[in-house]
């Protein structure tokens, strides 16, 4: 799996984004607790409880809301 780093303003690392092997991804918050999957077949985007919280890839909002 990739972990791709997200930075806020001021450059600090708040949150990663990890790929899987089918093309979907999870959004970690900075203690590398899930705040939420992206569905790449459905292009939805879902919270931990999998209630979709929006459609296309919305990870980075739900990193941020996190926070």
């Amino acid at each position: 799996m990739a972990r791709t780093a997200i930075r806020d303003q001021r450059n600090f690392i708040i949150g990663y984004i990890e790929d899987t092997s089918n093309g979907d991804q999870r959004a970690l918050d900075i203690g590398y607790r899930i705040v939420g999957y992206y569905d790449a077949a459905s292009d939805r985007t879902k919270d931990t409880g999998f209630r979709i919280v929006g459609m296309g890839n919305q990870l980075v909002g739900l990193i941020e809301r996190a926070r």
